[in-house]
C-alpha cells in the first residue's frame, strides 16, 4: 500500500476514534442515570472483553507471535483501567471544564515522553501544532466559564494522572507493535481494565446495590462497551503503527468540540463564541501537526 493511502488511513482511523470519544460524554451522561461510575466502567469492559477476545485469540492462533507477557499486561493495566479509573474518579472531585484542561495535556505529555523515550523528533510544526491544539481547547472549555473556576486538589491530581496514563499507554503501545496486534493489545487493555476496576465496583454494589437499567439506560451502556470502549483502541493502535506518537495525540484535542456539537445536537446547548475560535484553534493544530508528514 502506498504510504499517503497508509496515512490517509491512520488519520480517518484517528478522526472516527475522537468522534467516538467525544460522543461518550453524553451517552454516559444518560447511563450515569441509573449506574455508578465504577460499575459502569466495569460493565463497559466486561461487554469490550467479550467483543475482542475471541478475536484475539484467533489472531494469536494463526500467528503464534512471542509477546512480552509484562509490557503487555502493563499497558493493558495502565490504558484501561488506571486511565478510566483515574478519570472517572477525578472528574467526581473537580469541574468539568478544569479536567478537560487537565487532559488537553495529554499531546504535549505524549509529545515529551516519545522524546525522551521513543527518540522522535520534535519539529517546530509539530511544536506549534500541539500548542495551537492545547489553546484551542482551553479556550473552549475556560474562556467562558472562568468566573466558575474551581474544583478540588484532590480531582486535579487525580487528572493529571489519567492524561499520565494515557500517554504513557500511547508510548508503550508503540514499543509493542512489533509484538502485539492491535486486536491483542485492545484486548489485554479492556480485559485487565476489568480486573483493576472489579474493586471498586464491588464496593459500589456493597454501598448502593445496582438497580436494573431501564431501555435507555442499557442501550447507553451497550455503546459506551460494545463501541466505545472496543473500536477506538483498535482504531488508535491501528494509527500509531503508521505515524508517530506524539502526532496521534494531537487528535484527542478533537474530543471536545465533538462533545460540544454532540450537545448542541442531542443536548440543545448553546454554542459560545469562545467555543467556535477554540474549534478553529483544534483544527489548526491538527493540520499544522500535520504538516511534517506532507498533508
Amino acid at each position: 500500500m502506498p504510504p499517503a493511502r497508509k496515512r490517509y488511513l491512520a488519520v480517518l482511523a484517528l478522526l472516527l476514534t475522537v468522534t467516538i470519544w467525544g460522543t461518550t460524554f453524553a451517552v454516559t451522561k444518560v447511563a450515569l442515570r441509573e449506574v455508578q461510575p465504577f460499575t459502569l466502567t466495569l460493565l463497559r469492559f466486561l461487554l469490550g472483553c467479550m467483543a475482542l477476545a475471541p478475536l484475539a485469540w484467533a489472531e494469536q492462533r494463526r500467528h503464534k507471535r512471542k509477546i512480552a507477557g509484562r509490557r503487555l499486561a502493563l499497558a493493558g493495566l495502565i490504558g484501561g483501567g488506571l486511565y478510566l479509573a483515574a478519570q472517572n474518579l477525578g472528574l467526581a472531585y473537580t469541574t468539568a471544564s478544569k479536567g478537560s484542561l487537565i487532559l488537553a495535556s495529554i499531546p504535549a505529555l505524549t509529545g515529551f515522553l516519545a522524546a525522551l523515550w521513543l527518540q522522535e523528533k520534535m519539529g517546530y510544526a509539530r511544536l506549534v501544532g500541539i500548542g495551537a491544539s492545547v489553546l484551542g481547547v482551553a479556550v473552549i472549555v475556560l474562556v467562558d466559564r472562568a468566573a466558575s473556576w474551581g474544583g478540588t486538589l484532590l480531582g486535579d491530581l487525580l487528572l493529571v494522572g489519567a492524561a499520565i496514563s494515557w500517554a504513557v499507554y500511547s508510548i508503550l503501545s508503540k514499543e509493542l507493535e512489533r509484538e502485539a496486534s492491535p486486536v491483542i493489545l485492545s484486548a489485554a487493555t479492556v480485559s485487565l481494565g476489568a480486573v483493576f476496576i472489579l474493586p471498586f465496583a464491588g464496593y459500589e454494589a456493597l454501598v448502593q446495590p445496582l438497580a436494573l437499567p431501564s431501555l435507555d439506560g442499557w442501550l447507553a451502556i451497550g455503546y459506551l462497551g460494545l463501541v466505545a470502549s472496543t473500536v477506538p483502541i483498535l482504531l488508535w493502535n491501528y494509527a500509531l503503527r503508521r505515524m508517530d506518537a506524539s502526532e496521534a495525540a494531537v487528535y484527542v484535542n478533537l474530543v471536545p468540540v465533538v462533545g460540544v456539537g454532540t450537545a448542541v445536537l442531542w443536548l440543545h446547548e448553546a454554542v459560545t463564541p469562545a467555543q467556535v475560535l477554540g474549534g478553529l484553534l483544534v483544527l489548526a493544530g491538527v493540520w499544522a501537526a500535520g504538516r511534517r508528514a506532507g498533508t
